[in-house]
């Protein structure tokens, strides 16, 4: 586990998680946003708030802005080797794990707060 083509994997994994994500936002005015890669660069894994920070291409249309990302992780950890990874992949059928600010063009992300979506 916490290798590096599981870590890689999951970010190409989240560029159409995040993307589906958004088609399926409540606020209408989100659903025309989409990912298209990640970028990260801070890896703070085992800070009191541990998280992974960096760069996420975000679009709207053909337009395609730089905004900043932080994806959350449930607990520190010592080392990248000692994530899991694949916990940090919504499962299609939850929501509420994605924070965007289009103003700031901050986007947070939260995948241990996902709640299951209703049938």
């Amino acid at each position: 586990m916490g290798g590096n083509r599981e870590r890689e994997g999951l970010w190409v994994a989240l560029e159409f998680r995040v993307s589906g994500e958004f088609a399926e936002m409540a606020d209408r005015s989100l659903r025309s946003f989409w990912c298209d890669g990640f970028i990260p660069t801070n890896y703070m894994i085992d800070d009191p708030v541990p998280r992974i920070t960096g760069r996420a291409w975000i679009c709207k249309g053909r337009k395609q802005e730089a905004w900043a990302f932080t994806l959350f992780l449930p607990s520190p950890v010592a080392s990248c080797n000692a994530i899991d990874w694949s916990t940090l992949l919504p499962p299609e059928n939850v929501t509420k794990w994605l924070e965007p600010h289009t103003g700031r063009h901050i986007l947070n992300m939260y995948p241990s707060d996902a709640i299951v979506i209703s049938a």
